[in-house]
């Protein structure tokens, strides 16, 4: 192989690499921050990324860990790859410069909230975590399995239920691909034999090889249907709904937290 061939190679592996990098970055913005302001600082996430992009270079080095026409040429790549878009709230720059300040100072959730006026999402758990504005739990003493609605004759009745019934399906949708993806390579069943790296790329390979197969199969991938039927065979484990001990949280996060989700049920009831 001439040396060409090998640089022309390595120019491809950087831009699926470049491509890579879009992809986690979108995945990231979407699925932990808001689009929409909160704070109430007068410089815009907006505006700070104006600032970076027309700037000294040397600021933009220090927050993005990158050299500005750098860049620029990766946000050109993205964007001809349709892998990511400016939105009606946030340009494909801000997103990226977000995603690229947070793993370049380690920064968390709320850290790129301040500095970019952008909200924190939050994550759905089970009754066994107490409730609180990043954690948030079902309504206990609710019902709440999507079994328990099936079994009813009468359907959810006030914003609790409604907000549990949601709540029960993304989790039921979120823990059924995971049992999808196992039932389809058992080898992530029992990972132990295995050493750490190893893993990580079989997790990779497996769940990349998941979503072709998916992608061709038309809605009809039968593994989807063989784990339902095995689903249903299963008894099903019941959450404890009692109220969980005080340690999970503070008090003061407990309400914040309650208020959220009570925010939250109101909207299914108008």
């Amino acid at each position: 192989m001439s040396n060409d061939d090998i640089n022309a190679r390595r120019r491809e592996q950087v831009k699926l690499n470049m491509l890579t990098v879009a992809a986690v970055a979108g995945w990231y913005i979407d699925t932990y921050l808001d689009k929409k302001p909160c704070r109430d600082s007068t410089l815009s996430g907006a505006a700070y990324v104006n600032e970076l992009l027309i700037g000294h270079l040397e600021r933009f080095r220090q927050v993005c860990h990158m050299e500005r026409p750098i860049f620029m040429e990766l946000c050109n790549v993205i964007r001809s790859k349709n892998l990511l878009c400016d939105t009606r709230d946030i340009t494909l720059e801000e997103q990226l410069i977000m995603f690229l300040f947070t793993i370049g100072h380690n920064a968390v959730n709320r850290q790129v909230q301040e500095r970019f006026q952008n909200s924190g999402k939050y994550y759905l758990v089970d009754a066994g975590y107490g409730n609180t504005p990043n954690y948030i739990a079902p309504y206990r003493g609710v019902r709440y399995h999507l079994r328990e609605f099936a079994r009813g004759s009468i359907g959810s009745q006030d914003a609790k239920e409604l907000f549990n019934l949601h709540h029960s399906s993304l989790r039921n949708a979120i823990e059924r691909v995971f049992g999808v993806i196992k039932n389809r390579f058992p080898i992530l069943k029992n990972t132990s034999s295995h050493s750490f790296n190893m893993v990580t790329d079989v997790i990779i390979v497996c769940c990349t090889l998941h979503n072709f197969i998916h992608s061709y199969s038309n809605g009809e991938d039968w593994i989807y249907e063989e784990y339902d039927l095995q689903y249903e065979n299963q008894s099903s484990e019941q959450e404890d709904i009692n109220e969980p001990d005080d340690d999970y949280s503070t008090d003061g996060r407990r309400r914040e937290g309650n208020r959220m989700r009570e925010a939250i049920a109101k909207c299914y009831v108008g």
